[in-house]
């Protein structure tokens, strides 16, 4: 069941991440490694390197506890149970187009990507890599800067906002994530944003075979006749709630 939180925390702002040390699965390292092996030949881009699994969160302390894993661990879920629940960050990209109407970003993923190939999904979303200084707390504006490289990366889009507290926590299962949800309000319109994302240079990106700007008021519709995954739907659900409470 997919858990859909808006305003998780008491001040979004003061939000920490503690990262702890890695997990242990004594005795299984071996059957880890051999699938891992048939994961990385069946797709190239599959790479390993250290991600950040999460624990618990501390809703009243603006606590998120994570700890230090490994993708290839991640990655072997759910043929070989790890216990892994990635930690992540989604942005939902919002813009109005030149009739002023207010529009979300959805992706369609790759079928090079880990889980959801083929279906759309609000983005970019990915994991929260761990600090290269080895620290062992991160803050709110850790996961911004985080999630506008992930803008860059996967979109396409040079992004230069002001920072945004976290607006949710959402728990996906059948993803095997937590991610932190962030409102992103772009400041030029749809065409524009249209027009940069499909710049020349789009070949590159790889994570989403195609995105598309969804007006707010036709969300309902849209995940009605396409293959969203399920976080997405959740979210969908809470977006339209709230505009008819008139909270966004």
């Amino acid at each position: 069941m997919i858990q859909n939180e808006w305003n998780a925390f008491a001040d979004g702002h003061r939000l920490t991440i503690e990262i702890g040390p890695g997990g242990n699965n004594t005795g299984i390292d071996a059957e880890i490694d051999a699938a891992w092996e048939k994961i990385s030949a069946a797709n190239p881009r599959a790479f390993d390197g250290p991600i950040l699994a999460f624990v618990s969160a501390d809703h009243a302390n603006n606590i998120v506890r994570a700890r230090l894993d490994s993708y290839r661990r991640l990655a072997v879920q759910p043929a070989i149970d790890t216990g892994i629940t990635l930690l992540g960050v989604t942005g939902v990209l919002e813009a109005r187009d030149r009739s002023g109407t207010r529009h979300v970003l959805l992706g369609l993923r790759s079928h090079a990507t880990r889980v959801f190939g083929g279906m759309w999904e609000f983005g970019p979303s990915g994991g929260v890599e761990p600090p290269a200084n080895q620290q062992s707390a991160m803050d709110a504006g850790d996961l911004w800067r985080s999630l506008i490289g992930e803008i860059r990366e996967e979109i396409g889009l040079r992004v230069d906002l002001e920072q945004t507290p976290p607006a949710g926590l959402l728990l996906d299962p059948a993803g095997q994530s937590v991610e932190l949800v962030f409102r992103v309000s772009l400041l030029e319109t749809v065409e524009e944003l249209t027009a940069m994302i499909d710049a020349p240079d789009r070949s590159q990106r790889w994570e989403y075979d195609a995105v598309r700007w969804v007006a707010i008021g036709e969300l309902g519709a849209f995940a009605s006749a396409q293959p969203c995954i399920q976080s997405t739907r959740a979210l969908i659900g809470q977006i339209e709630r709230a505009e008819s409470a008139g909270e966004i």
